[in-house]
Protein backbone atom coordinates (compact mmCIF):
# COMPACT_ATOMS: atom_id res chain seq x y z
CA UNK A 1 0.00 0.00 0.00
CA UNK A 2 2.84 2.36 0.84
CA UNK A 3 4.70 1.21 -2.63
CA UNK A 4 1.39 2.10 -4.44
CA UNK A 5 0.79 5.65 -2.98
CA UNK A 6 5.00 6.81 -3.64
CA UNK A 7 3.78 5.50 -7.43
CA UNK A 8 0.50 7.74 -7.10
CA UNK A 9 2.30 10.39 -5.62
CA UNK A 10 5.90 10.23 -7.94
CA UNK A 11 3.02 10.02 -11.63
CA UNK A 12 1.61 13.20 -10.30
CA UNK A 13 4.73 14.76 -9.98
CA UNK A 14 5.41 13.94 -13.42
CA UNK A 15 1.84 15.16 -14.78
CA UNK A 16 2.28 18.35 -13.31
CA UNK A 17 6.07 19.60 -14.06
CA UNK A 18 5.29 17.97 -17.93
CA UNK A 19 2.44 21.02 -17.78
CA UNK A 20 4.45 23.93 -16.31
CA UNK A 21 7.11 23.28 -18.62
CA UNK A 22 5.23 22.42 -21.72
CA UNK A 23 5.29 25.60 -24.75
CA UNK A 24 3.28 26.10 -27.29
CA UNK A 25 4.67 27.45 -30.80
CA UNK A 26 2.73 29.66 -32.83
CA UNK A 27 4.33 30.45 -36.35
CA UNK A 28 2.24 32.12 -39.55
CA UNK A 29 2.81 35.23 -42.06
CA UNK A 30 1.26 38.45 -41.41
CA UNK A 31 0.81 40.84 -45.16
CA UNK A 32 -1.45 43.42 -46.01
CA UNK A 33 -4.34 44.11 -48.01
CA UNK A 34 -2.12 44.15 -51.01
CA UNK A 35 -0.26 40.74 -50.23
CA UNK A 36 3.19 42.91 -49.53
CA UNK A 37 4.62 41.19 -45.93
CA UNK A 38 4.13 43.64 -42.63
CA UNK A 39 7.62 44.19 -41.39
CA UNK A 40 7.53 44.89 -37.16
CA UNK A 41 4.04 44.21 -36.83
CA UNK A 42 2.98 43.13 -33.05
CA UNK A 43 2.01 39.34 -32.44
CA UNK A 44 1.15 38.56 -29.20
CA UNK A 45 -1.12 36.19 -27.25
CA UNK A 46 -4.42 37.40 -26.36
CA UNK A 47 -4.37 37.52 -22.41
CA UNK A 48 -0.74 36.98 -21.61
CA UNK A 49 2.68 39.07 -22.16
CA UNK A 50 3.94 36.77 -24.41
CA UNK A 51 4.92 38.67 -27.99
CA UNK A 52 7.22 39.34 -30.64
CA UNK A 53 7.07 41.05 -34.13
CA UNK A 54 7.46 40.16 -37.83
CA UNK A 55 10.76 39.85 -39.76
CA UNK A 56 11.84 41.53 -42.94
CA UNK A 57 9.56 38.76 -44.52
CA UNK A 58 6.30 39.11 -42.33
CA UNK A 59 6.95 35.83 -40.83
CA UNK A 60 6.63 35.42 -36.83
CA UNK A 61 7.31 32.80 -34.24
CA UNK A 62 5.50 33.19 -30.97
CA UNK A 63 6.42 31.08 -27.88
CA UNK A 64 3.88 31.07 -24.90
CA UNK A 65 3.81 29.09 -21.92
CA UNK A 66 0.27 29.83 -21.32
CA UNK A 67 -2.54 28.32 -22.54
CA UNK A 68 -3.93 30.96 -25.33
CA UNK A 69 -6.89 30.67 -27.73
CA UNK A 70 -6.20 33.59 -29.35
CA UNK A 71 -3.88 35.49 -31.28
CA UNK A 72 -3.96 39.42 -31.53
CA UNK A 73 -1.64 41.40 -34.40
CA UNK A 74 -1.63 44.78 -34.95
CA UNK A 75 0.67 47.50 -37.02
CA UNK A 76 0.52 51.28 -36.84
CA UNK A 77 -2.09 52.56 -39.68
CA UNK A 78 -3.45 48.80 -39.67
CA UNK A 79 -7.05 47.42 -38.05
CA UNK A 80 -6.15 44.96 -35.37
CA UNK A 81 -6.45 41.68 -36.38
CA UNK A 82 -7.14 38.66 -33.67
CA UNK A 83 -7.24 35.22 -35.06
CA UNK A 84 -7.80 31.50 -33.28
CA UNK A 85 -4.80 29.77 -31.74
CA UNK A 86 -6.08 26.14 -32.48
CA UNK A 87 -2.66 25.16 -34.58
CA UNK A 88 1.25 25.44 -34.37
CA UNK A 89 0.73 27.12 -37.88
CA UNK A 90 -1.38 29.64 -37.87
CA UNK A 91 -0.75 30.93 -41.82
CA UNK A 92 -1.29 34.03 -43.61
CA UNK A 93 -2.40 37.11 -41.62
CA UNK A 94 -3.78 40.07 -43.47
CA UNK A 95 -4.39 42.99 -42.00
CA UNK A 96 -6.68 45.95 -43.72
CA UNK A 97 -5.70 49.52 -44.17
CA UNK A 98 -7.58 51.58 -41.62
CA UNK A 99 -10.76 53.88 -42.89
CA UNK A 100 -10.94 57.24 -41.01
CA UNK A 101 -13.18 60.03 -41.66
CA UNK A 102 -10.99 62.96 -42.29
CA UNK A 103 -13.56 65.69 -40.42
CA UNK A 104 -11.03 67.46 -38.41
CA UNK A 105 -8.26 68.71 -40.92
CA UNK A 106 -6.49 71.77 -41.78
CA UNK A 107 -5.52 73.25 -45.15
CA UNK A 108 -1.53 73.62 -45.09
CA UNK A 109 -1.22 74.71 -48.78
CA UNK A 110 -2.81 72.62 -52.01
CA UNK A 111 -3.21 69.98 -50.02
CA UNK A 112 -4.58 69.30 -46.19
CA UNK A 113 -3.10 67.80 -42.65
CA UNK A 114 -4.61 66.45 -39.43
CA UNK A 115 -5.22 69.16 -36.93
CA UNK A 116 -4.00 66.67 -34.28
CA UNK A 117 -0.38 66.60 -35.86
CA UNK A 118 0.36 70.14 -36.22
CA UNK A 119 -1.42 71.70 -33.01
CA UNK A 120 1.59 73.41 -31.39
CA UNK A 121 1.99 75.19 -35.19
CA UNK A 122 -1.39 75.71 -36.31
CA UNK A 123 -4.48 77.63 -34.78
CA UNK A 124 -7.27 77.25 -36.31
CA UNK A 125 -10.23 79.48 -35.50
CA UNK A 126 -14.32 78.72 -37.22
CA UNK A 127 -16.88 81.35 -37.43
CA UNK A 128 -18.16 80.47 -33.52
CA UNK A 129 -14.95 81.54 -32.70
CA UNK A 130 -14.79 84.94 -33.88
CA UNK A 131 -14.81 87.88 -31.63
CA UNK A 132 -18.33 89.33 -31.41
CA UNK A 133 -19.54 92.83 -31.66
CA UNK A 134 -18.95 95.86 -33.94
CA UNK A 135 -16.34 94.26 -36.52
CA UNK A 136 -14.85 96.34 -39.02
CA UNK A 137 -11.94 94.68 -40.28
CA UNK A 138 -10.78 90.97 -40.34
CA UNK A 139 -7.96 91.11 -37.73
CA UNK A 140 -10.33 92.11 -35.24
CA UNK A 141 -12.43 89.07 -35.49
CA UNK A 142 -9.73 86.79 -34.05
CA UNK A 143 -7.57 89.49 -31.97
CA UNK A 144 -6.47 87.88 -29.06
CA UNK A 145 -7.66 84.81 -30.06
CA UNK A 146 -4.40 83.39 -31.15
CA UNK A 147 -0.83 82.71 -29.24
CA UNK A 148 1.58 83.47 -31.07
CA UNK A 149 -0.02 86.38 -33.15
CA UNK A 150 0.25 89.93 -32.22
CA UNK A 151 -1.64 92.52 -33.56
CA UNK A 152 -1.27 95.89 -33.17
CA UNK A 153 -3.52 99.03 -34.01
CA UNK A 154 -1.51 102.09 -34.72
CA UNK A 155 -4.70 104.73 -33.62
CA UNK A 156 -8.50 104.18 -33.84
CA UNK A 157 -9.45 105.74 -36.83
CA UNK A 158 -12.33 104.18 -38.78
CA UNK A 159 -11.63 100.90 -40.94
CA UNK A 160 -7.08 101.47 -40.05
CA UNK A 161 -5.58 98.34 -40.91
CA UNK A 162 -3.36 96.76 -38.25
CA UNK A 163 0.38 95.49 -37.76
CA UNK A 164 0.37 91.45 -37.98
CA UNK A 165 3.43 89.76 -36.71
CA UNK A 166 3.67 85.76 -36.07
CA UNK A 167 6.12 85.18 -33.68
CA UNK A 168 8.07 88.23 -33.84
CA UNK A 169 10.13 89.91 -36.74
CA UNK A 170 12.30 87.55 -38.41
CA UNK A 171 14.05 90.49 -40.09
CA UNK A 172 15.46 93.95 -38.99
CA UNK A 173 15.23 95.81 -42.05
CA UNK A 174 13.19 93.32 -44.44
CA UNK A 175 9.09 92.78 -44.27
CA UNK A 176 8.19 90.96 -41.78
CA UNK A 177 4.33 90.71 -42.54
CA UNK A 178 3.24 87.72 -42.92
CA UNK A 179 1.89 85.55 -45.81
CA UNK A 180 -1.99 85.91 -46.67
CA UNK A 181 -3.95 83.40 -48.25
CA UNK A 182 -7.46 84.36 -49.68
CA UNK A 183 -9.32 81.15 -50.55
CA UNK A 184 -5.72 79.54 -51.91
CA UNK A 185 -4.48 82.26 -53.27
CA UNK A 186 -1.89 84.38 -51.94
CA UNK A 187 -2.14 87.94 -51.90
CA UNK A 188 0.32 90.71 -52.64
CA UNK A 189 1.44 92.26 -49.13
CA UNK A 190 2.29 95.83 -51.32
CA UNK A 191 1.33 98.66 -49.24
CA UNK A 192 -1.55 101.08 -50.93
CA UNK A 193 -2.68 104.54 -49.48
CA UNK A 194 -5.61 103.98 -47.08
CA UNK A 195 -5.33 100.25 -46.72
CA UNK A 196 -2.51 99.10 -44.39
CA UNK A 197 -3.20 95.57 -44.87
CA UNK A 198 -5.44 93.32 -47.59
CA UNK A 199 -7.13 91.37 -44.87
CA UNK A 200 -8.67 95.38 -44.57
CA UNK A 201 -10.31 95.04 -48.16
CA UNK A 202 -12.33 91.88 -46.65
CA UNK A 203 -15.98 91.90 -45.38
CA UNK A 204 -15.56 90.11 -42.14
CA UNK A 205 -19.01 88.56 -42.57
CA UNK A 206 -17.75 86.55 -45.77
CA UNK A 207 -15.48 84.89 -43.82
CA UNK A 208 -15.77 80.83 -42.52
CA UNK A 209 -12.44 80.29 -40.78
CA UNK A 210 -9.62 81.50 -40.13
CA UNK A 211 -5.85 79.37 -40.05
CA UNK A 212 -2.57 80.12 -38.99
CA UNK A 213 0.59 78.72 -39.84
CA UNK A 214 3.44 79.22 -37.65
CA UNK A 215 6.24 77.29 -38.40
CA UNK A 216 8.69 76.32 -41.48
CA UNK A 217 7.41 72.73 -41.79
CA UNK A 218 3.51 73.80 -42.13
CA UNK A 219 4.88 77.37 -44.51
CA UNK A 220 7.71 75.34 -46.61
CA UNK A 221 5.20 74.98 -49.61
CA UNK A 222 4.84 78.93 -49.81
CA UNK A 223 8.99 79.32 -50.18
CA UNK A 224 10.18 82.29 -48.93
CA UNK A 225 6.99 83.53 -48.77
CA UNK A 226 5.70 81.92 -45.96
CA UNK A 227 9.06 82.91 -43.61
CA UNK A 228 7.03 85.05 -41.62
CA UNK A 229 4.38 82.76 -41.46
CA UNK A 230 1.18 82.43 -43.04
CA UNK A 231 -2.33 83.00 -42.57
CA UNK A 232 -5.59 81.15 -44.55
CA UNK A 233 -8.67 82.84 -44.72
CA UNK A 234 -11.27 81.14 -46.14
CA UNK A 235 -14.63 82.53 -47.38
CA UNK A 236 -17.76 81.19 -47.51
CA UNK A 237 -19.31 78.77 -49.94
CA UNK A 238 -22.68 77.99 -51.42
CA UNK A 239 -24.58 74.83 -50.32
CA UNK A 240 -24.10 71.49 -52.18
CA UNK A 241 -26.94 69.71 -49.94
CA UNK A 242 -29.50 71.98 -51.15
CA UNK A 243 -30.79 73.55 -54.27
CA UNK A 244 -33.18 76.22 -52.08
CA UNK A 245 -32.64 79.32 -51.88
CA UNK A 246 -31.89 81.27 -48.91
CA UNK A 247 -31.37 84.74 -48.12
CA UNK A 248 -29.96 86.90 -45.45
CA UNK A 249 -29.94 90.57 -44.29
CA UNK A 250 -28.38 91.82 -41.27
CA UNK A 251 -27.74 95.30 -40.02
CA UNK A 252 -25.70 96.42 -36.88
CA UNK A 253 -26.20 100.53 -35.89
CA UNK A 254 -24.05 101.61 -33.37
CA UNK A 255 -22.46 104.85 -31.57
CA UNK A 256 -19.36 105.37 -30.13
CA UNK A 257 -18.43 108.70 -27.67
CA UNK A 258 -15.12 109.33 -25.77
CA UNK A 259 -15.42 107.62 -22.32
CA UNK A 260 -14.12 111.23 -20.41
CA UNK A 261 -14.05 114.00 -23.36
CA UNK A 262 -12.11 116.53 -21.41
CA UNK A 263 -8.70 116.41 -21.12
CA UNK A 264 -7.63 117.55 -17.53
CA UNK A 265 -6.49 120.91 -18.53
CA UNK A 266 -7.13 124.83 -17.23
CA UNK A 267 -10.13 125.82 -18.59
CA UNK A 268 -10.87 129.63 -19.26
CA UNK A 269 -11.01 131.22 -16.00
CA UNK A 270 -8.35 129.39 -14.65
CA UNK A 271 -6.28 129.95 -17.80
CA UNK A 272 -6.75 134.21 -16.90
CA UNK A 273 -6.11 134.15 -13.91
CA UNK A 274 -2.25 131.95 -14.09
CA UNK A 275 -1.43 134.20 -16.62
CA UNK A 276 -2.47 137.13 -14.52
CA UNK A 277 -0.52 135.77 -11.54
CA UNK A 278 2.70 135.17 -14.17
CA UNK A 279 2.67 137.54 -16.57
CA UNK A 280 2.17 141.44 -16.07
CA UNK A 281 -1.13 143.35 -18.08
CA UNK A 282 0.83 143.41 -21.39
CA UNK A 283 0.45 139.76 -21.46
CA UNK A 284 -3.14 139.61 -19.95
CA UNK A 285 -4.63 141.92 -23.06
CA UNK A 286 -4.12 139.15 -25.41
CA UNK A 287 -6.57 137.02 -23.80
CA UNK A 288 -9.77 136.32 -25.26
CA UNK A 289 -13.39 137.05 -23.52
CA UNK A 290 -14.94 133.65 -24.73
CA UNK A 291 -14.84 130.31 -23.05
CA UNK A 292 -13.98 127.61 -25.61
CA UNK A 293 -13.22 124.13 -24.72
CA UNK A 294 -11.35 122.59 -27.71
CA UNK A 295 -11.67 119.16 -27.53
CA UNK A 296 -15.27 119.22 -26.73
CA UNK A 297 -15.02 121.67 -30.57
CA UNK A 298 -13.65 118.63 -32.79
CA UNK A 299 -14.88 115.19 -30.91
CA UNK A 300 -18.25 114.03 -31.90
CA UNK A 301 -20.32 110.90 -30.99
CA UNK A 302 -19.63 108.54 -33.64
CA UNK A 303 -22.13 106.65 -35.39
CA UNK A 304 -21.63 103.51 -37.76
CA UNK A 305 -24.26 101.30 -39.87
CA UNK A 306 -23.07 97.98 -41.14
CA UNK A 307 -25.51 96.40 -43.56
CA UNK A 308 -24.84 92.83 -45.01
CA UNK A 309 -26.98 90.79 -47.86
CA UNK A 310 -25.99 87.41 -48.92
CA UNK A 311 -27.87 84.94 -50.93
CA UNK A 312 -27.63 81.13 -50.98
CA UNK A 313 -28.43 77.98 -53.05
CA UNK A 314 -28.57 75.99 -56.14
CA UNK A 315 -29.32 76.04 -59.39
CA UNK A 316 -29.72 72.40 -60.93
CA UNK A 317 -26.53 71.34 -59.05
CA UNK A 318 -24.82 74.78 -58.81
CA UNK A 319 -24.19 75.58 -55.65
CA UNK A 320 -23.85 79.76 -54.94
CA UNK A 321 -23.25 82.69 -52.85
CA UNK A 322 -23.95 85.70 -53.59
CA UNK A 323 -22.71 88.72 -50.90
CA UNK A 324 -23.09 92.47 -50.75
CA UNK A 325 -21.89 94.61 -47.73
CA UNK A 326 -22.37 98.74 -46.84
CA UNK A 327 -19.91 100.09 -43.98
CA UNK A 328 -20.12 103.55 -43.04
CA UNK A 329 -18.20 104.52 -39.90
CA UNK A 330 -17.51 107.96 -38.35
CA UNK A 331 -14.64 108.58 -36.21
CA UNK A 332 -14.68 110.83 -32.98
CA UNK A 333 -12.30 113.55 -34.49
CA UNK A 334 -14.83 115.47 -36.55
CA UNK A 335 -14.13 114.59 -40.12
CA UNK A 336 -12.95 111.06 -39.77
CA UNK A 337 -14.53 108.38 -41.38
CA UNK A 338 -14.81 105.29 -43.88
CA UNK A 339 -17.33 104.19 -46.39
CA UNK A 340 -16.77 100.56 -47.92
CA UNK A 341 -18.47 98.94 -50.60
CA UNK A 342 -17.84 95.06 -50.87
CA UNK A 343 -19.58 92.05 -53.00
CA UNK A 344 -18.50 88.59 -53.75
CA UNK A 345 -19.48 85.95 -56.03
CA UNK A 346 -18.86 82.01 -55.22
CA UNK A 347 -19.56 78.86 -57.46
CA UNK A 348 -18.91 75.78 -56.78
CA UNK A 349 -20.17 73.37 -59.63
CA UNK A 350 -18.99 69.46 -59.61
CA UNK A 351 -19.36 66.75 -61.76
CA UNK A 352 -18.72 62.73 -62.76
CA UNK A 353 -19.62 61.74 -59.33
CA UNK A 354 -17.64 64.65 -57.84
CA UNK A 355 -14.70 63.53 -58.77
CA UNK A 356 -14.35 66.94 -60.66
CA UNK A 357 -14.69 69.88 -58.92
CA UNK A 358 -14.32 73.41 -59.79
CA UNK A 359 -14.47 76.60 -57.21
CA UNK A 360 -15.07 80.10 -58.49
CA UNK A 361 -14.70 83.38 -56.70
CA UNK A 362 -14.55 86.52 -56.91
CA UNK A 363 -14.53 89.49 -54.55
CA UNK A 364 -14.44 93.21 -55.48
CA UNK A 365 -14.13 96.31 -52.45
CA UNK A 366 -14.27 99.72 -52.61
CA UNK A 367 -13.13 101.77 -49.46
CA UNK A 368 -13.45 105.20 -49.33
CA UNK A 369 -11.20 106.63 -46.09
CA UNK A 370 -12.05 110.56 -44.55
CA UNK A 371 -9.11 111.72 -42.67
CA UNK A 372 -8.28 114.64 -40.48
CA UNK A 373 -5.41 116.09 -39.53
CA UNK A 374 -3.83 114.53 -36.44
CA UNK A 375 -2.45 118.10 -35.19
CA UNK A 376 -5.82 119.07 -34.57
CA UNK A 377 -5.55 116.73 -30.88
CA UNK A 378 -1.81 118.62 -30.13
CA UNK A 379 -3.44 121.92 -31.39
CA UNK A 380 -6.58 121.80 -28.82
CA UNK A 381 -4.28 120.94 -25.77
CA UNK A 382 -2.23 124.07 -26.58
CA UNK A 383 -4.68 126.85 -27.81
CA UNK A 384 -5.86 129.54 -25.63
CA UNK A 385 -8.97 128.64 -24.12
CA UNK A 386 -10.28 132.07 -23.96
CA UNK A 387 -10.18 132.68 -26.91
CA UNK A 388 -13.45 131.91 -29.78
CA UNK A 389 -13.38 129.46 -32.67
CA UNK A 390 -13.52 132.62 -34.88
CA UNK A 391 -12.86 136.07 -35.28
CA UNK A 392 -14.16 137.53 -38.46
CA UNK A 393 -11.65 141.15 -38.28
CA UNK A 394 -8.01 140.84 -39.08
CA UNK A 395 -8.02 136.60 -39.48
CA UNK A 396 -10.45 137.06 -42.41
CA UNK A 397 -7.99 135.89 -44.88
CA UNK A 398 -8.05 132.60 -42.46
CA UNK A 399 -11.44 131.54 -43.17
CA UNK A 400 -12.15 133.60 -40.30
CA UNK A 401 -11.66 131.09 -37.71
CA UNK A 402 -9.03 133.32 -34.84
CA UNK A 403 -5.03 132.26 -35.59
CA UNK A 404 -2.20 133.94 -33.91
CA UNK A 405 -1.08 136.73 -36.25
CA UNK A 406 1.91 139.55 -35.99
CA UNK A 407 1.83 142.55 -38.02
CA UNK A 408 -0.42 140.79 -39.94
CA UNK A 409 1.38 138.14 -40.69
CA UNK A 410 0.73 134.35 -39.25
CA UNK A 411 3.17 133.12 -36.41
CA UNK A 412 3.95 129.69 -37.72
CA UNK A 413 5.34 128.46 -34.67
CA UNK A 414 2.09 129.24 -32.42
CA UNK A 415 -0.42 126.48 -32.44
CA UNK A 416 -3.11 126.59 -35.27
CA UNK A 417 -7.05 126.57 -34.71
CA UNK A 418 -8.02 123.19 -34.30
CA UNK A 419 -11.08 123.59 -35.55
CA UNK A 420 -9.53 125.04 -38.61
CA UNK A 421 -7.24 122.36 -38.98
CA UNK A 422 -10.57 119.71 -38.91
CA UNK A 423 -12.85 122.01 -41.17
CA UNK A 424 -10.84 123.24 -43.95
CA UNK A 425 -8.60 120.37 -44.71
CA UNK A 426 -9.89 117.74 -47.05
CA UNK A 427 -8.11 114.50 -46.93
CA UNK A 428 -9.42 111.36 -48.57
CA UNK A 429 -8.11 107.89 -50.50
CA UNK A 430 -10.43 105.37 -52.66
CA UNK A 431 -8.82 101.88 -52.79
CA UNK A 432 -10.21 99.36 -55.04
CA UNK A 433 -9.46 95.81 -55.07
CA UNK A 434 -10.54 92.96 -56.86
CA UNK A 435 -9.58 89.10 -55.99
CA UNK A 436 -10.35 86.44 -58.33
CA UNK A 437 -9.97 82.51 -58.83
CA UNK A 438 -10.63 79.23 -60.29
CA UNK A 439 -9.76 76.41 -58.68
CA UNK A 440 -10.05 72.62 -60.36
CA UNK A 441 -9.74 69.33 -58.37
CA UNK A 442 -9.69 65.75 -60.40
CA UNK A 443 -9.78 62.81 -58.42
CA UNK A 444 -8.36 59.95 -60.52
CA UNK A 445 -10.87 56.84 -60.15
CA UNK A 446 -8.78 54.49 -61.12
CA UNK A 447 -6.57 55.33 -58.00
CA UNK A 448 -9.24 54.75 -55.77
CA UNK A 449 -9.81 58.49 -55.14
CA UNK A 450 -6.35 58.39 -53.69
CA UNK A 451 -4.53 60.93 -56.50
CA UNK A 452 -5.84 64.07 -57.44
CA UNK A 453 -4.78 66.85 -59.67
CA UNK A 454 -5.46 70.52 -58.54
CA UNK A 455 -4.88 73.49 -61.04
CA UNK A 456 -5.52 77.26 -59.19
CA UNK A 457 -5.59 80.24 -61.37
CA UNK A 458 -6.02 83.37 -60.01
CA UNK A 459 -5.49 87.11 -60.54
CA UNK A 460 -5.30 90.11 -57.46
CA UNK A 461 -5.40 93.88 -58.65
CA UNK A 462 -5.87 96.97 -56.71
CA UNK A 463 -5.35 100.55 -57.25
CA UNK A 464 -5.71 103.71 -54.90
CA UNK A 465 -5.35 107.31 -54.81
CA UNK A 466 -5.46 109.57 -52.43
CA UNK A 467 -5.63 113.88 -52.12
CA UNK A 468 -5.16 116.54 -49.72
CA UNK A 469 -6.72 119.70 -50.42
CA UNK A 470 -5.64 122.89 -48.54
CA UNK A 471 -7.52 126.13 -49.69
CA UNK A 472 -5.36 129.24 -49.84
CA UNK A 473 -7.49 130.56 -46.74
CA UNK A 474 -6.33 127.84 -44.19
CA UNK A 475 -3.41 128.71 -41.65
CA UNK A 476 -1.74 125.13 -42.75
CA UNK A 477 -1.31 126.67 -46.47
CA UNK A 478 0.71 129.59 -45.08
CA UNK A 479 2.39 126.95 -42.81
CA UNK A 480 3.40 124.86 -45.86
CA UNK A 481 4.71 128.16 -47.94
CA UNK A 482 1.29 128.59 -50.24
CA UNK A 483 1.11 124.27 -51.41
CA UNK A 484 -1.20 121.92 -52.05
CA UNK A 485 -0.40 118.21 -51.68
CA UNK A 486 -1.19 115.31 -53.85
CA UNK A 487 0.15 112.26 -51.65
CA UNK A 488 -0.19 110.09 -54.67
CA UNK A 489 -1.32 106.86 -56.65
CA UNK A 490 -0.79 103.37 -55.73
CA UNK A 491 -1.65 100.74 -58.88
CA UNK A 492 -0.98 96.71 -58.44
CA UNK A 493 -2.01 93.99 -60.91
Amino acid sequence: MKKLLQSLLTAFALFISTSLFAQDVFTGQVVDDGGAPIVGANVFAKGTQNGTKTNARGAFSLETKEATQFIVVTYVGMNTKIVPASSGDIGVITLTTKSRALSDVVVVGYGSTKKKDITSSVVSLKAKDFNQGSIVTTEQLIQGKTPGLRITTNSGEPGVGSKLRIRGGASLNGNNDPLIVIDGTPVSNAKMAGSANPLNLINPNDIESIDILKDGSATAIYGTRGTNGVILVTTKKGNRKSDKMNVSFSTNYGIQQLTNRRVDMLNAWEFRKLTGLLYDTSATKLLGNDTTNWMDQITRQARSSDNNISITGGLKGLPYRLSFGYLAQQGLLAGNGLDRYTGGINLSPSFFNNNLKFDINLKSSSVNSFFTDGGAIGAALNFDPTQGVRNGSDEAKYGGYKEWVSNGNLITIAPQNPVGLVKQISNRSNSKRMLGNMQVDYRLPIFNKALKATVNVAFDRANSFGTEKVPYTAAKYFVRGGKEQNYGETRMN
